[in-house]
């Protein structure tokens, strides 16, 4: 069990199942087997790593290289965060020096990270479910989580938490662009400090940089997995791996149920036949209960939902191996995924409404109201589009983390878009340059790393489908239509003639 997780307290566990146990400061850090762990002490400050790190200006550098160079060169926590803002990975961090204890993860928390302290006990851990076997007790579920998780919605919004609360209410999971100070037990924002690109050119150039740079440092230290669909950071992600693509195992899932017409299941085949790659369609087996079993012991009221098979399928193959899975999955927040405003103004109500449970979640509304109130503050502060900002800091840390924490029984994953300094860079540009159907920036970034990928259609579609993009770019026109639609579903519902709007 647990694999890929850790637990970590103020006190000494009576017996830890086989777990590797480490001491930082204070702490007791226990650990899978499976988990790297890293530690460095320097002249004034001391660090450790839970999972990887990497240098994509430095791709050759392995975790111990790049921890021992924070713990050198990071005297102050600010020297540390901004140190970060170059590097990618998905890990948790411990920092300490002369005046600061803090608990930091990667860039997206996709590395989770949940916190508590109950009555003198500190806990830190990634996997709710490794807290309750170790820490001991029942599990203390509020009853608005409760009723959540028991909406439809919630399986149709792919199981995804809203706010910084967690399934034990003991606990609370900390949320990208934040770090939590140990001694005095407070959460609070990072600072962002940027780097100046003078033009689009140069973000471009620098996103190039990073995303090969990362893609080689994976091949360096793993075997390596890469999904190829027809989306725009599937093609990203390939004209980035140019240099390294002889040694990279690339496939899709065929989730098309036999129909060989679906994009993602022709491009990618019709694409890799023309670019000489290692390319296979894979088809998840059907879940038997002996897998289930075990993923049900991994978490808290598991959802066994369409993407557990693909868990299984990775666990059948790859799960005692040396390989990591690369994905795209940071690509969406980049293309402005919930729209863009032309003055930035966005109010909870249409957070509620992008979150996918309006009119169904109390609980989801108040966490939305309750985050946006010192999220407006930093996004102004730094400009950050808001709706950007909520996908980077809600919607990524719940649902992109759960799909890797899901993995985590059968393969790591790494994301090469998870690097602040990239993300700040392509939040800078235009949205309507990033936006689908036609994402003008990520078309030249594609063609500027590998011109001969953009052999295939990205994402061919219909003229409709078209349009229906335009709508959703603009924020405000499809929050909107949403309410005109819910509006009438409910006055449906009065009646009782039994239809409803989709």
């Amino acid at each position: 069990m647990y694999k890929n997780q850790y637990f970590i307290s103020n006190f000494k566990l009576a017996n830890y199942y086989g777990l590797k146990m480490a001491t930082f400061s204070n702490l007791y850090i226990y650990s899978h087997p499976s988990l790297n762990i890293s530690t460095e002490r320097g002249l004034f400050s001391e660090v450790l790593l839970l999972g990887y790190i990497i240098d994509p200006l430095k791709p050759e550098e392995n975790n111990d290289d790049i921890v021992k160079n924070l713990a050198e060169t990071c005297n102050s926590k600010e020297s540390l965060f901004k140190r970060l803002q170059s590097l990618s990975g998905r890990y948790v961090l411990l920092y300490k020096n002369e005046s600061d204890f803090i608990a930091l993860n990667d860039v997206c928390a996709l590395k989770q990270l949940y916190y508590g302290f109950i009555d003198e006990h500190i806990i830190l851990t990634s996997s709710p479910r490794m807290f309750l076997d170790l820490y001991g007790g029942d599990l203390q579920i509020c009853e608005p989580i409760k009723e959540l998780i028991d909406l439809k919605e919630y399986l149709d919004n792919e199981c995804t938490l809203f706010g910084d609360k967690c399934i034990d209410n003991r606990l609370s999971i900390l949320l990208p662009n934040h770090f939590l100070n140990i001694v005095n037990r407070r959460i609070r924002r990072i600072p962002i400090y940027f780097d100046e690109y003078p033009n689009e050119r140069d973000v471009l150039e620098h996103a190039a940089t990073v995303l090969q740079g990362s893609i080689s440092a994976m091949t360096n230290r793993h075997q390596v997995l890469q999904m190829l669909t027809a989306g725009w950071e599937s093609r990203s992600l390939l004209a980035a791996s140019k240099q390294v693509r002889d040694r990279i195992k690339y496939f899709v899932f065929d989730l098309s149920k036999g129909n060989t017409r679906h994009p993602d299941v022709w491009v990618p085949r019709k694409l890799s036949e023309k670019l000489g790659l290692s390319f296979k369609i894979e088809i998840p087996e059907e879940l038997n209960e002996e897998f289930l079993t075990l993923f049900r012991r991994e978490h808290i009221l598991p959802k066994i939902w369409s993407r557990v098979a693909e868990v299984q399928y990775f666990y059948n193959h790859y799960s005692d191996q040396n390989f990591i899975r690369i994905t795209g999955v940071g690509g969406g927040m980049l293309k402005s995924f919930y729209g863009y405003t032309s003055n930035n103004k966005v109010h909870s109500d249409m957070l509620y409404h992008f979150s996918g449970y309006a009119g169904k979640s109390e609980f989801v509304k108040r966490e939305i109201e309750s985050w946006l109130v010192d999220a407006r503050k930093y996004a102004d502060e730094y400009n950050l589009p808001l709706l950007d900002l909520f996908h980077w800091e809600q919607k990524t840390p719940r649902w992109g983390a759960l799909e890797a924490f899901e993995q985590d029984i059968a393969i790591d994953e790494f994301c090469p878009f998870y690097n602040k300094n990239l993300l700040l860079g392509i939040l800078r540009i235009n949205p309507k340059k990033r936006v689908n159907p036609k994402s003008e920036f990520f078309y030249n970034l594609i063609k500027y790393l590998w011109e001969d990928t953009l052999s295939e259609p990205i994402n061919p579609s219909s003229s409709i489908r078209n349009l229906r993009w335009i709508i959703k770019n603009n924020a405000v026109l499809d929050y909107y239509k949403f309410k005109v639609k819910r509006s009438i579903n409910s006055l449906l519902e009065i009646s009782g003639v039994g239809l409803k709007i989709e």
